[in-house]
């Protein structure tokens, strides 16, 4: 059951809602006296929000939230807030009346990167409380570091201030994904605050929404005319009548009558010239976008740049199925060629022809993907038919089909994409550690293929521990798995191992893959790594990165930046075994450290360490 309890602290506001258990969930109509006795708890939980570079300095007004952990049956559990309230003039905070259990507690703050209590790493995971009943915990540390900064002033196509236009920083390892976004003002002036350390894009896309098509303003005879098409049409179908309209061009537009771009071409939207979205120094390709490297409470000023007035063009062709029948109600999509950036897309007609417009110029892959009921309903069965197919056959295949195209100063016509199935991936999940393996069926794994921002596949192991990811198109990926509830504390993804590869350290490029992948092995372990010890270095930041460059894999778990507190001491856990170096490293190359020339270079004056399977190792 639950129990709502509000008290206020300092200047903070309570509102905590006690666990509620299984047996609890089936309950209907309990009365609400009943339910706060049986949620009443007598354990405390306090501590303060420090400024990551100084723990002596507090950060007030915090919002602080705590995440009750409760376990249902043999293992399997559920997570969610329990409380909520805010850090006082010197930080602290408090929680009381909890009943025993396992809790997170975690803090945000605007300007700031979120914190968790037990992290090592700014933003980073933290650590679970465990919470006995009676007990008092006290001394809960949770230290937030001050984001980065960018700003700039955006011009517009004639050089004037561009008020009112959106910004936002870009993860170059995410290109769709859009942080931090902010306005500009009057003056074309931007701020990005709150940002982790990295390398980001900085994007800029036009006050005005253009909606896809010509812009034209209409005299006053058009709206006339157009009002009056309107007007027809209605009386039209209330007489029985199609409804179709007629009259000035203008009319048939606005009365929704599609105009022809051309008299060869599928009918589609005349596309003009508008502001496109352009990324920093002044680019509307991300392959020619200038990276902006941060470090943690790094200020970047002067990114300034304009807008560019660039003419979009229409993207056409036709897809068609292995048979070489249309491939109908085929979803066309266009992407960028660095990041998969989704630009635009389309729908095929019966014919599978496509026209997908307002493209600017670039490098683009266009994609087209067709479900397996849409197949079926494409090759002339029946709606019903289609249906009871699908459900009756779970080896169905989606299809897929791609393209590399160059879009420049014209449209680009006669893209011919072949659809073929796609690929499944499977294999299966092992637990292997000093803990009691969890039943498979009560540990339920989520394993997942990553690949660019708009492509990411994914499947749930069953009762055996195996898994088959569906419906995967080819290109490059990486491995991720982790377990449901609060097991996935415990338990991590150790290896992923294929003809003796361990694809965590060798993500799986698909792109060339025409048969499915089979016989992965999924290994998850109780057991971790850590090392910790301390500095006398001035730096703030240590990088740790494998010995052998063979390993430095982009996005690899083995390459960490890791947080040093004001004393020099660092703790780092999770590293996999093998050979590593590790030195401190300045701000101002954190956003580009793990370049192969970088690390080159840090390896020099590296200190250098092993670590074994489960070690815990001191290191000064």
């Amino acid at each position: 059951m639950r129990r709502a309890l509000t008290s206020v602290f300092g200047s903070a506001i309570l509102i905590l809602w006690g666990p509620v258990s299984h047996n609890a969930l089936a309950q209907q109509a309990v009365p609400r006296d009943a339910a706060r006795r049986e949620a009443a708890g007598t354990a405390t939980l306090s501590g303060r929000v420090v400024r990551g570079d100084d723990e002596t300095v507090g950060v007030t007004r915090a919002v602080v939230t705590l995440f009750g952990v409760a376990t249902i049956g043999d293992g399997a559990s559920g997570q969610r807030a329990v409380g909520v309230t805010i850090s006082d003039g010197t930080g602290a905070f408090a929680f009381d009346g909890l009943p025993a259990g396992l809790y997170r507690v975690r803090a945000t703050k605007a300007a700031f990167l979120a914190g968790e209590h037990g992290a090592t790493a700014a933003a980073g995971r933290g650590t679970a409380i465990d919470v006995r009943d009676g007990q008092a915990v006290d001394g809960v540390l949770i230290r937030l570091a001050r984001g980065a900064v960018v700003a700039g002033t955006i011009t517009d196509v004639s050089g004037g201030p561009a008020a009112g236009a959106w910004v936002a920083a870009v993860r170059t390892s995410s290109p769709t994904s859009f942080l931090n976004q902010a306005r500009t003002d009057e003056r074309g002036v931007y701020r990005l605050f709150g940002l982790a350390p990295g390398e980001y894009f900085v994007a800029v896309t036009p006050p005005i929404l253009l909606i896809p098509g010509d812009t034209r303003t209409l005299s006053d005879a058009d709206v006339d005319a157009a009002l009056d098409a309107l007007a027809r049409r209605a009386e039209s179908r209330a007489a029985g009548g199609s409804g179709t309209s007629t009259g000035s061009p203008a009319a048939a537009d606005i009365a929704g009558t599609p105009r022809s771009s051309d008299a060869s071409g599928p009918r589609g939207l005349i596309q003009g010239r508008s502001p496109a979205t352009v990324y920093y120094p002044g680019t509307t390709a991300l392959a020619d976008a200038t990276k902006v490297g941060l470090g943690v409470a790094e200020e970047r000023t002067g990114v300034d740049f304009q807008l560019v007035l660039r003419g979009a063009h229409r993207v056409l062709g036709v897809v068609s199925g292995p048979d070489g029948r249309p491939g109908a109600g085929a979803q066309v999509s266009v992407e960028t060629a660095l990041g998969g950036t989704r630009i635009a897309g389309a729908f095929t007609d019966r014919t599978g022809a496509f026209s997908i417009a307002n493209v600017p110029p670039g490098r683009y892959i266009v994609t087209a993907r067709v479900s397996p009921l849409t197949t079926a309903v494409a090759s002339g069965s029946p709606p019903s038919a289609a249906v009871s197919a699908a459900g009756a056959s779970s080896n169905r295949r989606s299809l897929w089909a791609s393209s590399e195209v160059d879009v420049g100063d014209a449209d680009v016509d006669g893209v011919s994409l072949v659809l073929r199935p796609s690929l499944v991936v499977s294999g299966r999940v092992v637990f292997q550690g000093r803990g009691k393996p969890p039943s498979p069926a009560v540990a339920i794994v989520r394993v997942s293929l990553v690949g660019s921002a708009s492509a990411r596949f994914s499947a749930s192991t069953g009762t055996d521990g195996a898994f088959a990811i569906g419906g995967v198109i080819p290109g490059p990926f990486r491995l991720e798995a982790s377990v449901n509830g609060p097991l996935g504390d415990v338990w991590r993804l150790r290896s992923a191992g294929l003809d003796g590869r361990d694809l965590l350290d060798f993500p799986p490029d698909l792109s060339a893959a025409t048969t499915d992948i089979d016989g992965i092995v999924l290994t998850l372990s109780d057991v971790q790594t850590e090392i910790s010890g301390t500095i006398a270095a001035p730096e703030r930041r240590l990088a740790i990165f494998p010995a052998s460059a063979e390993l430095w894999v982009a996005g690899s778990r083995r390459l960490v930046l890791q947080d040093v507190d004001p004393s020099g001491a660092f703790v780092v856990r999770g590293l996999p075994p093998g050979d590593y170096c590790m030195t401190p490293i300045p701000e101002r190359e954190v956003g580009s450290w793990t370049r192969r020339d970088t690390l080159e270079r840090l390896a020099g004056s590296a200190i250098r360490f092993t670590l074994a399977e489960g070690e815990t190792k001191r290191l000064q």
